[in-house]
Order: C-alpha cells, then structure tokens, then sequence
C-alpha cells in the first residue's frame, strides 16, 4: 500500500541549508511534523549545535529552523513502507526539491543517515547536480553515536561562512557616532551574511525601533543594545547592555540622559579650548552635520580632520583629543558597577565591551571580581583589535569567572574605515552561539 509524505517543507527566502531525512516516521505522520519519535534525538541535536534551547511546539521548532536559516524536508514524497522500517522501503517516489531550491539560496544540502543518501543519489542527486553531506543519523536505532558525537558531527551544518552562522554584537549607527542610519546598518549585516547584528550607539537607544523593523524586514536577528560610557577606579569602560527589552528603551534614556547633558558641556568646552589655540572648527556645524546623532569626540575629530588640521581621526585622537592631551576633559561618568546593576534591572544583559583596550589582566581580574557579583553576565573576548595572545587571555577570564564569551567589530562606517562589519580588520568570526547563549540566559533570567 502506497503512503504519501504528508508534511510540508520548512524553509523562507533566507534558507541556506537544507536538510534531508529519507521519510517520515509512523510517529511524524501521526504528529504531522518531523521528526515526532520522541527518541529521535534531532531536534535536540540541532538546539545544541545552535545554542538555544531544545523546543518543543512546532511553531517553536519552526523559528528554530528558520532563524538559523535552515530548510527541512525528506527525500521520499510516496513509498510502500511497514511501519517506519525504513529497511521495507519499495516503489519510492522522489520529492521535488526545486519547491525549495527555487525559493531559496541553499548553499549545502545535507541528509540525514545513510538511507537518506540513498535514496538521494540514487533518485535526486543526478537530476539537480548537487552532492548532498551524510550526518549520522539522529534515530534511536544509531546507538553507538551519542549525544556529543553526533553534535560535533553536526556541528558542520554551521561552519560555513555563506550560511550565516555568525554575528556581530558590537556597532553603532549615526544615531551616535557611526556614519549609516540604524535601518542601512540592518542591510549592511544583511549584506554581510550575518545572522544577528547588536546596535550598540554610545548612551542612547534612538535608532532601535528603525533597526529592529529593518532587521526583521531583512530575516536578520536584531539584537537591541547600548554602550553605556562608565568609570571604574578612575579608568573609562564601556558596558554593552545586550537584549534590551523593548519596554525597557525609555528607561534606558532616562538612565544617560544627565550624563549625556554633562558630555554636551563637554564637547562645548573642548572645541572652545581648540578655538583658543587656534584650531577653528565650529560646534554649530559639528551639531548641524550630526541632526540624528548624539555629539561626541569622534565627530570633533572628523572636524579636525575635514578643516585640514589633522589626517585622520586617530591622529585627532592621539594628538588633541585624548585626555591629557591638554583640551578635553571628561564629564562626570556613570559609574561601572551601577551601570551593571541598572542593565539587570531592566532585564537586559551586561557585557563588558573590549576590556583588554582600558586594563591589563591584573586590572581586569580586579574588576570582574566585582563585576560578576553585580550580575555582568559576558565580556568580549573577540574584537577587532585583539591579536591571537589577547583572545587567549580573554578566554581565560571567562572561564575563571564562568561569565559568557560576546565579541564585536565595534562598526562604525565611514568614520572607521579600517574596521568592516562581522569581519573587523579581516580576521574577526564571531560565532553566532555567542549570541544565542546570550540570549539564552536572558530569557532564563526572565522568566
């Protein structure tokens, strides 16, 4: 007796891997989804490699594929089979993968088990010309691969750069002092392959509501976020608050509001003591250029710069605007600890951002011994300016203080153009499980 396959494919427009099984189980049909056996370990194999947690309804296992932009389906459409024998399979009748491979840009097919690949090259693989990935399969019945083997052998479906299994958690838009609006930011992530992308403008949270609809215009992950400029025993850091809720935004602009009227004075204050030795640049023309942004030193700096003064930003910055420089004094910063205390209130997640930039490790040590008590929950362990030995030592810290890993190119356009997008200066990767276990204790905090 013929049996037809009687679900329907996963997958959207931003699918990039597509995976096979061979034909639905007794229990699947009965389920009307994939993999419904519950000692079919798939769906918790897939939750692990993709860091998240392992779901359960078939909406959640949906968005689970879907947000890591993987297409599910079987190579069988119809077959005469006894029970979920998959050994009693005859008169099998081959899916039509261009339903998916039309729709979608699949950069690698994979199948699940070894009948799966057979009955791929034997009815599919010829046909469209495309060499499908045998895994091992997930069944009950592979008993000799556990739960790590079959992990790190799954691990593949993620290691592809064109798949999109990266992130960046670090970049700003002109709403602050990068040069694209938070929307074109979303497409630049797009562009760049990225599966989630952090907005992390410097002490404000303006350009999250433009970014976030443009990120899910665009199937791409938006992580809402904020650099918070803080002062630690004298020192400046920066604290990332990742996963902000969205009704959290106005609290967050509460938060900064009177350290961003001391840092206006600031600026003020800095060009005047330019003017006065003879560096004519104009704040009213500073201000005028930046109509979305939040003024800082960068912007003086491209101001310099565009005035012929200095040849670039980071000279600006090593010649005349870094403090001691004898022209800027800084405002009044919020305190470190007090920003961790804040972004857990809130229901955010605090994460300590290029740390190894401000502090060597006996200073970082020091701090974090504080820091994680408060509840800082990550720090950066890959940036755009750490060299093989710093990573090294980052990941140290966060193993000895059993905090999460985040990292970011720190973006900021034009303004920075030595620092690209997802890639840093060429060598950044940043895993797109940095993200996801980020998110992960978010919600565990949450709920």
């Amino acid at each position: 007796m013929l049996t037809n396959h009687p679900i329907s494919p996963v997958y959207d427009g931003n699918s990039r891997v597509l995976i096979l099984g061979s034909f639905p189980s007794v229990k699947s049909r009965e389920a009307m989804f994939f993999y419904g056996h519950p000692q079919n370990r798939f769906w918790r194999v897939l939750a692990r490699v993709c860091g998240t947690e392992v779901p359960l309804t078939v909406e959640e296992k949906k968005r689970l594929l879907l947000d890591n932009h993987i297409a599910l389906w079987d190579v069988i459409a119809s077959c005469e089979i006894v029970g979920s024998a998959d050994s009693s399979i005859k008169n099998a009748v081959p899916n039509d993968l261009s339903i998916i491979l039309d729709a979608a840009p699949i950069e690698k097919i994979f199948v699940n088990g070894k009948t799966a690949e057979k009955y791929y090259n034997k009815y599919i693989r010829d046909k469209i010309c495309r060499e499908a990935v045998c895994l091992p399969s997930t069944s009950p019945a592979n008993a000799t691969w556990g739960m790590e083997r079959l992990t790190e052998a799954w691990q593949v479906i993620l290691l592809k750069k064109g798949c999109a299994m990266f992130c960046d958690l670090h970049a700003h838009s002109n709403r602050s002092d990068g040069t694209l609006p938070p929307a074109k930011l979303a497409a630049a992530a797009k562009e760049a392959g990225l599966s989630a992308i952090a907005l992390t403008d410097h002490n404000t949270v303006a350009g999250l509501p433009d970014f976030i609809k443009a990120c899910e215009d665009r199937y791409i992950e938006a992580v809402p976020g904020v650099e918070i400029s803080t002062e630690y025993e004298g020192v400046e850091l920066h604290i990332l608050g990742l996963y902000i809720p969205e009704d959290a935004f106005d609290r967050v602009e509460n938060y900064v509001s009177q350290y961003n009227i001391r840092k206006e004075q600031s600026n003020r204050d800095l060009v005047a003591r330019l003017n006065e030795a003879g560096y004519l640049i104009d704040y009213g023309e500073i201000v005028a250029g930046t109509p979305d942004g939040h003024i800082n030193r960068a912007h003086i700096a491209k101001a310099l710069m565009d005035h012929g003064y200095v040849d670039s930003v980071k000279i600006a910055f090593s010649t005349l605007l870094g403090e001691g420089k004898g022209f800027y004094v800084p405002p009044e910063r919020i305190q470190a600890m007090d920003a961790v205390a804040f972004l857990n209130s809130i229901g955010a997640v605090p994460v300590w951002a290029h740390p190894f930039l401000q502090m060597d490790e006996d200073g970082a040590r020091k701090f974090l011994a504080e820091a994680v008590h408060l509840g800082l929950v990550g720090m950066e362990t890959r940036y755009s300016l750490y060299d093989a030995e710093t990573e090294v030592a980052a990941d140290c810290l966060i193993k000895e203080f059993n905090i999460l890993p985040s990292g970011g190119s720190d973006f900021h356009g034009e303004v920075k153009p030595d620092i690209k997008l997802g890639v840093g200066k060429g060598n950044l990767q940043i895993p797109l499980t940095f993200a996801r276990d980020l998110r992960k204790h978010m919600k565990e905090e949450n709920t």
